[in-house]
């Protein structure tokens, strides 16, 4: 890479080139192998790359020709990069061409950045008869002068797709514009962003000047963001010095991207676009033309892509878009947007006295967001699921015939879907570790407890809430011999459990879950044979009613469907217990179920104890 400097005096100023410059012929050749590089110059505190002292009216060049019939070159300057800070200078720009004959040479990719600093002109790229395309000007700091400010230029050409983004205080005296041409050029696709600060002058999508003939100003735009203050802006999408042709401007859009203010004036702008807007007391949009008058006749398409989060809206609202637009005269236009994540609202823009206005017809809960009244109701059927494992690890204590104090360890995999007002598809696990006692009274009758610590996990959306949940359950039964190596399990078992409600906030609206209570019953039979083997085999099949499981929730107080897990399910079972000896303290056990009817799929548990 070169950062080569030339001095060069040119119409009384020093101008400063990213690469060496000479008028002669014979170094021309040197220039070509060069000129496509990236030439970087750093312009700080009065010093080029912090070597060289430069005065106050120089000009700042990261590539400059000014003779190209010199050869067969194929001059263009291209993706040098150039930074500013904290000066004071005459020019700055990122590639400088010109063409005595014509010839294309362009100015493409260039970057320059301004930070505090005063300079009279700022271009990205200049081509005298070719395109100034993809040219970049990005001016930070609180304080800023110029009397124009360009992403691309050209004389005879194309200024397409350049860019300025101010995000600082800026006054500029002529025009800050993404795209600037001269006699029949193509100003087209150019995008000046005001992302912060205070900026002041007249701003334009695509600017033509010197009163000359411009064959298009199309496709323009004009973003202003977040905290801009445009108060003393006057915003064009297209603006020509002389004008040939009422119909050369057409087709540029203004954005309000979440900010909302005054500006000047408005003018020359087909297509206005709402993003992410904020209602206060006050229209999105003030115009104060206190010296030019707005000119809004040419407006055709007025739409709102989004509403930030956080704000409430119902049928009948209506709320002012643009104020003081007496020019407009917009046809009213249907609508239809969402409001944060959680609401589609719609309705229709039209025009109401000297304002533009937005009147709400209906609002309704987001698709997306049924979801999250889905999960509501997943985490209560998957703690219901962590309970069922902690009933069949309880029920494994006494199924090895061993009574006393044991320890016992279990894993459960389960990929189910539940019948609730959307199919609600859950895949997860959960594990199990605890101490336990199962013991034997003289009647025959067994009686076991324990104490455990259970976890897991499954995945369905993506948000963070917790709650806190309790549950209990209690269960009866009883065993019937049918032979030496097989008997019959008959059990009832309830299962209560309590989830707390919770609420959390997505993108500034407000979430809230109601608690959910989830009541159970379960009746079931297990057929176990070859109870004397090693290994033994059991079979089992179990109706299960839910009572309750309603899950309830609000988006921004608008309430979402109720997900309810009430209804029944049928179970059937198989599983498999290992013990290795009638004596031995060890016992493994696995088991296989599936589900049909309000709870549909199937889950794996396999288990080990051991008793003292």
């Amino acid at each position: 890479m070169r950062k080569n400097l030339h001095y060069k005096v040119l119409a009384s100023v020093l101008a400063i080139a990213g690469l060496y410059f000479y008028n002669a012929p014979a170094a021309w050749a040197e220039m070509q192998k060069v000129q496509e590089d990236i030439n970087e110059i750093w312009v700080g505190n009065g010093e080029v790359n912090g070597n060289y002292q430069i005065p106050d009216n120089a000009e700042v060049y990261g590539w400059y020709s000014q003779y190209p019939t010199y050869g067969n070159s194929t001059n263009k300057a291209n993706k040098n990069q150039i930074t500013i800070n904290n000066s004071t200078l005459t020019k700055v720009s990122g590639g400088f061409t010109v063409s005595i004959d014509q010839t294309d040479y362009s100015a493409n990719n260039n970057t320059v950045t301004i930070t505090n600093s005063c300079i009279q002109a700022v271009y990205g790229g200049e081509s005298n008869s070719g395109i100034a395309y993809n040219n970049n000007v990005l001016i930070e700091g609180s304080k800023n002068a110029f009397d124009r400010v360009a992403g691309g230029t050209t004389a005879i050409g194309k200024a397409t797709s350049n860019t300025v983004t101010i995000n600082g205080n800026v006054t500029a005296n002529s025009f800050i514009a993404g795209g600037v041409g001269n006699k029949d050029s193509i100003i087209s696709n150019n995008h000046v962003i005001i992302e912060g600060g205070t900026v002041k002058g007249n701003i334009c999508g695509g600017y033509n000047r010197q009163n000359a003939n411009v064959e298009s100003i199309t496709d323009n735009y004009i973003t202003i963001k977040d905290s801009a203050i445009v108060a003393e802006a006057n915003l064009y999408g297209g603006f020509a010095d002389n004008l040939y042709d009422d119909n050369a401007i057409k087709n540029n859009k203004l954005v309000l991207d979440g900010w909302s203010g005054t500006a000047n004036s408005i003018n020359n702008f087909e297509n206005i676009e709402f993003k992410n807007v904020a209602f206060n007391n006050n229209s999105v949009l003030n115009l104060t033309n206190d010296t030019v008058q707005s000119d809004l006749s040419g407006v055709e398409n007025i739409t709102v892509s989004n509403f930030a989060g956080g704000q409430n809206f119902s049928e009948g609202d209506t709320f002012t878009l643009i104020g003081n637009a007496s020019n407009s005269g917009i046809t009213a236009q249907n609508f239809k947007a969402t409001a944060g994540v959680t609401a589609d609202v719609g309705g229709v823009i039209e025009q109401n006295d000297n304002d533009v206005v937005m009147k709400v017809n209906s609002v309704q809960l987001n698709g997306q967001t049924k979801l999250v009244a889905q999960t509501r109701a997943a985490s209560a059927a998957f703690i219901n699921q962590g309970t069922d494992l902690i009933s069949d690890s309880l029920d494994t204590l006494s199924r090895d015939g061993n009574y006393g104090v044991k320890t016992f360890a279990a894993v459960q995999g389960n990929r189910s879907k539940y019948d609730v007002n959307s199919d609600l598809k859950i895949n997860g696990w959960s594990t199990i570790v605890g101490v336990g006692n199962a013991a034997e009274f003289a009647d025959g009758d067994e009686f076991s407890w324990g104490v455990f610590y259970e976890n897991g996990s499954g995945n369905y959306y993506g948000y963070d809430s917790e709650s806190a949940y309790y549950g209990a359950h209690i269960g009866v039964g009883k065993i019937i011999s049918l032979s030496d190596s097989s008997d019959l399990d008959m059990y009832g078992k309830f299962f209560h459990t309590y989830t707390e409600g919770d609420s959390f906030t997505v993108a500034k609206d407000k979430f809230e879950f109601d608690s959910i209570t989830s009541d159970r019953l379960r009746i079931g039979a297990r057929v176990t044979t070859n109870k004397a083997n090693a290994f033994s085999t059991y079979y089992g099949l179990a109706y299960e009613y839910e009572f309750n499981g309603d899950a309830d929730m609000r988006a921004q107080n608008l309430k979402a469907p109720t997900q309810s897990l009430q209804g029944s399910s049928y179970m059937a079972e198989v599983g498999f217990n290992y013990q290795p000896t009638p004596d031995s303290p060890w016992s493994f056990d696995l088991n296989m179920r599936g589900y049909a009817g309000e709870r549909e799929g199937a889950s794996f548990n396999v288990q080990a104890t051991y008793t003292f």
